[in-house]
């Protein structure tokens, strides 16, 4: 050590900075790979001694200190031969120290260097292994990544020098592509970082023992889309002589998903040998989705039409499902139809059947099929029962119906299909109306032909005649439906709406019904409910309000006249129907005030009661009619009038 130099000037200068003993790391220059940057901390020697070395530097020290005070006996001796004696000890202690360091930093050295070139050999195998997995990037991410990496060359090359007929790429257009292929790498299965390697689980797959070949099935099926560089063999293996390889190979491929499509072609033949379980439609699905299955059903065996029409009705959206059902109703092979039929029959039963309105054409066509066997004719029936379910969007097929009408076997669905179309359907009028007069239906077919006509609407006017003779005790709802739908085309039927109507006027139902029907015929009913309205049955004045009040405006002038003239009980139903109508419509009526004023002179509370309810829906009124709806406030006969009157002013009073 040189003259002046200490230890601690030698501590500093290797590596400590505020003593022998705290230390502070050179870093050495940073190592940098493609995909990394290790950072590798250069440690001088009094780093890497062990806590032994730290606490011989302290004995060392305190020994030092020592010496200087006394001698190795523990005498008092002469401090300047002391001194003499300490310095040459201490140098040469030094000299021992120094040995020691520089030995422990060349070992320390040619530990790193070994550190650096593993970790050198270890970067560059991955680096070829890297190179290796690129290889199989798909083809589509290359040529993506190219066109867009030659897009910002060229955007470059109006700002950017040409060399050798090379673009040269700024720093921030290469981020732009960095960025494009870590966007890709996320969304596309197949890229490498996707993948693992399942060399070892392929040539299990072809082992001679089935045991072997299903494990490693299961442990691909266990990498799910990484194992996709397995598909290949797994196909092979879905014709493996095992059936228990076969059902493993096909789960596995349906593990790895959709990317595995081209494993569909070899799983539907296999399914057609019926060589698979049950469960190779779930893992088909999972594979190739509705297409897949869409296959099944164009397959050349009925059978697998069959399944696969099961199979979409089970998984398939809506609209595929009716797209092929179009097709598979229209099936050669009789199971296949009825299994078509049978599940359009559920799609459209007690549910809005518009979704599968596209099937109509092909239904038609169905139905016009010359065919007559027992399952042509079985198929040929359902089809018409669920045409009715699309009223007139199924008017196409009205002349086929018709015809239909003259045999039994059909006759009941088409008619039912006839009614369902409305005025679409009033060629069919002639043929129903001699079907009603003939007498030869059952008691389930007349009603259904009664319906029939009446689903037509007012084009049905002609057989009201027909319907009333046929009318009896087993058609009576019908006859009530069909006279209300045809409208006032049925006048000739309202005494037998009114007898009915008295026979019923206890059954809330029934009456509710009759009244509906009245209502609909309209103005013809007007003058034969205001007769009813002065009836002593209450129960069928009450009704004939409530279909007065249902036919509206058209039956006010009418109710009008001789209104204060008549007797209580004409003017209280008369006045209820006006209220009645004041609540539905206002606006129809609001022209009759003096009216209304009026009817709160009149004797009977109830009348008076009823004026209130419609001078409520004023928004102003003369101060006349305020006036006497203020007397009313003092009604000495009604709290309810007087409540109503108060009511009536503290609204008016609000507007204003």
């Amino acid at each position: 050590m040189a003259e002046g130099k200490n230890l601690e000037w030698w501590l500093a200068e290797n590596g400590t900075t505020t003593g022998p003993f705290s230390t502070e790391p050179k870093m050495s220059k940073p190592f940098q790979r493609k995909g990394h940057h290790i950072t590798y901390v250069h440690l001088t020697p009094i780093q890497r001694w062990d806590l032994k070395m730290v606490a011989h530097a302290k004995l060392l020290c305190l020994l030092l200190l020592a010496l200087t005070v006394a001698g190795c006996d523990g005498r008092i001796t002469d401090p300047a031969l002391e001194v003499s004696q300490i310095n040459d000890e201490t140098e040469a202690a030094q000299q021992e120290i120094m040995h020691d360091f520089k030995e422990m930093q060349n070992e320390i050295d040619a530990d790193l260097l070994d550190m650096q070139n593993e970790i050198a050999a270890e970067a560059n195998e991955y680096d070829r292994k890297m190179a290796e997995i690129g290889q199989e990037i798909s083809m589509s991410g290359r040529q993506h990544r190219a066109q867009e990496s030659t897009r910002i060359s060229k955007e470059s090359e109006s700002t950017t020098p040409i060399k050798r007929d090379e673009a040269i790429v700024t720093s921030e257009q290469m981020k732009k592509v960095a960025v494009l292929n870590e966007q890709e790498d996320d969304q596309n299965p197949s890229l490498p970082f996707k993948h693992v390697d399942v060399r070892e689980h392929i040539r299990d797959l072809n082992d001679v023992d089935k045991k072997v070949r299903i494990s490693a099935c299961k442990k691909i099926a266990e990498l799910g889309p990484a194992g996709a560089d397995s598909i290949k063999a797994l196909i092979e293996r879905v014709n493996d002589d095992e059936a228990d390889v076969r059902n493993a190979a096909v789960t596995a491929l349906a593990e790895i998903g959709p990317i595995a499509k081209s494993a569909v072609p070899t799983i539907v033949d296999v399914i057609a040998s019926e060589r698979l379980n049950y469960t190779a439609f779930d893992s088909l699905y999972k594979i190739g989705d509705d297409e897949a299955l869409v296959k099944l059903t164009m397959h050349e065996q009925a059978q697998m039409r069959k399944w696969g029409v099961r199979e979409l009705a089970k998984r398939a959206h809506g609209k595929v499902l009716i797209e092929v059902l179009s097709n598979t109703i229209l099936d050669e092979d009789q199971d296949v139809r009825t299994l078509s039929l049978d599940t359009l029959n559920k799609l459209t039963f007690a549910r809005d059947p518009i979704p599968a309105a596209p099937t109509v054409p092909a239904l038609i066509t169905l139905i016009k099929r010359p065919e007559s066997t027992n399952a042509w004719d079985v198929h040929k029936r359902s089809a018409i029962w669920i045409l009715a379910r699309f009223g007139a969007r199924a008017k196409a097929a009205v002349p086929t119906l018709v015809k239909y009408l003259d045999e039994p076997f059909y006759r009941d669905a088409a008619m039912t299909a006839i009614g369902s179309m409305g005025s679409d359907a009033k060629s069919a009028v002639p043929k129903l109306i001699i079907l009603i007069e003939g007498g030869k239906l059952s008691f389930t077919s007349l009603k259904t032909a009664i319906l029939a006509a009446g689903g037509i609407g007012p084009d049905a006017k002609s057989a009201v005649p027909a319907i009333l003779d046929a009318a009896g005790i087993n058609q009576e709802v019908e006859c009530i439906y069909a006279f209300g739908e045809i409208g006032p085309g049925s006048e000739p039927a309202i005494p037998y709406l009114l007898r009915i109507l008295n026979k019923y006027r206890n059954d809330e139902r029934m009456a509710n019904t009759i009244v509906h029907s009245l209502a609909q015929v309209g103005e013809p009913s007007i003058d034969p409910l205001i007769d009813l309205l002065a009836s002593e049955e209450s129960s069928l004045a009450g009704h004939a309000e409530t279909a007065l009040i249902e036919i509206g405006p058209n039956v006010v002038p009418t109710i009008l006249e001789g209104l204060l003239s008549q007797e209580p009980d004409a003017r209280i139903s008369r006045s209820s129907v006006l209220a009645g109508i004041a609540e539905k419509d206002f606006g129809t009526i609001a022209n009759q005030l003096d009216t209304f004023a009026a009817m709160l002179d009149d004797g009977h509370y109830k009348v008076r009661l009823n004026a209130l309810t419609i001078l409520k829906h004023y928004e102003t009124v003369p101060v006349i009619v305020r006036a006497k709806v203020e007397k009313a406030k003092d009604d000495p006969e009604s709290k309810q009038v007087r409540e109503l009157a108060t009511t009536v002013l503290d609204k008016w009073a609000d507007r204003q």
